[in-house]
């Protein structure tokens, strides 16, 4: 797909306008694709040459799948994902409020014997509820300190045979990985990075398309603004970032007359 004049789109304000722009739309969508498309003729064979096509996308795609989950990379992402506490929505929610940031929680002391890190001097904790389990009275449910306390007058069954369960709550500080120095953890690379081919064509033809507008800015990160509507690409952004912008527009309808 060229970069050249040849082609960009224009539109008058004619009542074809909607038509010219979703055709061309459809001509972009179509030169996406063209390095991994298969033709096919209107032979009598045209079905089948075209679902052995598709299970060789699904197959390749089923081995890459296998190939990633099974890498050593993913094997030790896993086990360290695995020592986090999966926090309660409660809980979720009371880091989200004071850290925003906030990706890996955990202890002071999980921390350091989990993961070999060290919580920064001076850093803020953040707080959550931690659960208090104890020895429950079968009765009235209260803990042995409590259930002395209580006009509760069980006492069918000693104390040590009691079942443990949950009384309460406990603030208690937790702290995000940004907060922390010491070993790294292992990440998953999963977004694209780098030059796309296609992406000079489609932003030539973007710039002339009449909504929605473009401009090319110091912004951080690329951004779609559905209720203005307006595309700000950063020009410091690799060119298959901004393809995720792009997504966003044909997502909400951003493209259209």
């Amino acid at each position: 797909m060229a970069t050249s004049s040849s082609s960009r789109e224009t539109f008058d304000d004619s009542d074809t306008r909607h038509d010219e722009m979703h055709s061309t739309i459809e001509a972009w969508i179509q030169d996406l694709s063209s390095s991994s498309r298969e033709t096919f003729d209107d032979s009598d064979t045209r079905h089948d040459e075209m679902h052995s096509t598709i299970e060789a996308w699904i197959q390749d795609l089923v081995d890459e799948v296998d190939d990633a989950v099974s890498s050593e990379q993913f094997t030790e992402w896993l086990d360290v994902q695995s020592r986090f506490h999966d926090y309660s929505h409660r809980n979720t929610l009371l880091i989200k409020l004071q850290c925003p940031h906030a990706t890996r929680v955990a202890g002071y002391r999980t921390w350091q014997n989990e993961f070999d890190r060290h919580v920064k001097e001076g850093e803020t904790a953040i707080w959550i509820w931690a659960p208090i389990i104890a020895k429950q009275c079968p009765d009235c449910g209260n803990s042995p300190s409590y259930h002395e306390r209580s006009d509760c007058e069980y006492d069918e069954t000693p104390l040590d045979s009691w079942e443990k369960g949950l009384v309460g709550f406990r603030p208690a500080p937790v702290f995000d990985i940004s907060q922390t120095d010491g070993e790294p953890l292992p990440d998953l690379e999963t977004e694209a990075r780098g030059q796309a081919d296609e992406w000079e064509a489609i932003d030539a033809g973007e710039v002339n398309s009449p909504k929605p507008p473009i401009r090319h800015t110091g912004a951080i990160g690329d951004a779609y603004e559905e209720r203005m509507p307006l595309t700000a690409y950063d020009p410091e952004n690799e060119q298959l970032e901004h393809f995720g912008t792009v997504a966003d527009i044909i997502e909400t309808g951003g493209i259209q007359q």
